[in-house]
């Protein structure tokens, strides 16, 4: 790693391509890269950081003055802003949906560096342990997704709005007025997205270490073909672990340094992504608030079939959402629990004391350098917090109904 910038690998990139050109359209990472003896060299770029925070202020700027007047339509200001609460609820929303784009794109070109020594560790980590293969096929998978779904949900929710907007004002005025709104939704979807592929980085990492001390542990002997060759089943027949022990001298100082540079690398995601992280979290919970409120509204209020299905979908989004920021983060936490649990075993089972001391080091990373994830140390974040936003939600959404 220089002042100017990391080299990766082909492999790394091509894992974080996609994300990489997504990311930099949509002014979350104004970085560069360039291609150097089958390796990859990137660094921050002075002119896209500057596209990057015109494009941003150039945004929430229009989508706050196309909402204004949007809102001055008469269906348009029935439905959204017919009630007190409603006032409430909908400036919410929208101050939500704005501003974590400024947040999120202001906090990136600040953290730019730590951004890349993101990238630095991981590839070291793929350099220290020397895992063959990686499960890299839900990368491209998830992304093309959850762009998909939300294209096609945006534009259906745009269509409608157009349509009421459109009694008042000519078609393509009023698509004005929506288009920053919806777009600064993009925005959102992408910075969730690259936090997803961040944390399923380390996930997939230490999948591939667990699977790396299961084939220590297991090694090709013929006498347990057909059984249950895991670590826990091997420790149960009392069958020495030899394959570990032919291993270990040349591994396991590899597999420790390795493991403390994924630890690095967790440390920047959240130092770098906690503040944008959380603001994603209150942004959920917000229109988790919002959604149902619309829906009861609507349905209160004898709305049509259209914006009642669009509300329903609104919601599953909103829920999917969550579950894309909190789904990788609690199996990084799997991850680390099964990790520590069959290194305690072949602790416990390995006789040679030269072969514990390097065990009990990695044990002892794992133990006081653990993996987790949180929104600036306020929360940590794993499948706990689902329930959490659940129970705040049902709390909230009762008081809200019965204003008026």
């Amino acid at each position: 790693m220089t002042n100017t910038g990391v080299t990766i690998s082909f492999k790394l990139f091509k894992s974080l391509s996609t994300i990489f050109y997504l990311s930099r359209f949509f002014c979350l990472l104004p970085l560069k890269w360039s291609n150097l003896n089958s390796t990859y060299i990137v660094t921050k770029s002075k002119n896209y950081t500057i596209y990057s925070l015109f494009l941003i202020t150039l945004i929430v700027a229009s989508s706050g003055y196309g909402l204004s007047r949007a809102y001055r339509l008469d269906l348009i200001h029935s439905i959204r802003l017919g009630t007190t609460a409603a006032h409430y609820v909908n400036y919410a929303d929208v101050a939500i949906v704005v501003g974590t784009p400024f947040i999120g794109v202001v906090v990136t070109v600040l953290k730019l560096d730590k951004f890349v020594k993101y990238f630095y560790h991981v590839n070291q980590f793929d350099n220290e342990v020397k895992i063959k293969s990686l499960d890299l096929s839900k990368f491209k998978l998830v992304t093309m997704f959850t762009i998909s779904a939300a294209t096609v949900l945006l534009f259906y929710d745009l269509a409608n709005w157009v349509r009421l907007g459109a009694h008042n004002e000519k078609f393509y005025i009023v698509l004005i007025y929506f288009f920053p709104y919806y777009l600064s939704y993009f925005f959102n979807i992408v910075m969730e997205l690259l936090y997803w592929h961040f944390t399923y980085s380390i996930k997939i990492r230490l999948k591939a270490l667990n699977e790396k001390f299961g084939v220590i542990t297991t090694g090709n002997d013929k006498t347990h073909k057909g059984k249950n060759n895991n670590a826990v089943h091997i420790f149960n027949e009392k069958v020495p672990p030899l394959k570990f022990v032919t291993h270990l001298d040349g591994e396991m100082g590899g597999i420790i340094k390795g493991y403390l540079h994924l630890v690095s690398a967790v440390n920047y995601v959240n130092d770098c992504y906690g503040p944008i992280i959380l603001t994603v979290l209150f942004g959920c919970f917000i229109h988790l608030l919002v959604t149902p409120y619309a829906l009861r509204t609507i349905i209160m209020n004898e709305g049509g079939t259209i914006f009642i299905v669009s509300q329903i979908l609104w919601l599953l989004a909103h829920i999917t959402r969550l579950l894309l920021v909190v789904e990788p983060c609690n199996g990084c936490k799997v991850q680390m629990k099964h990790l520590s649990l069959v290194v305690c075993q072949l602790l416990f089972c390995n006789p040679d004391k030269n072969k514990k001391k390097s065990l009990k080091l990695l044990l002892l990373c794992l133990s006081q350098c653990k993996i987790k994830f949180s929104a600036c140390g306020l929360a940590e974040i794993h499948r706990t917090l689902l329930t959490t936003i659940a129970g705040a939600v049902t709390t909230y959404l009762v008081i809200l109904f019965q204003l008026k």
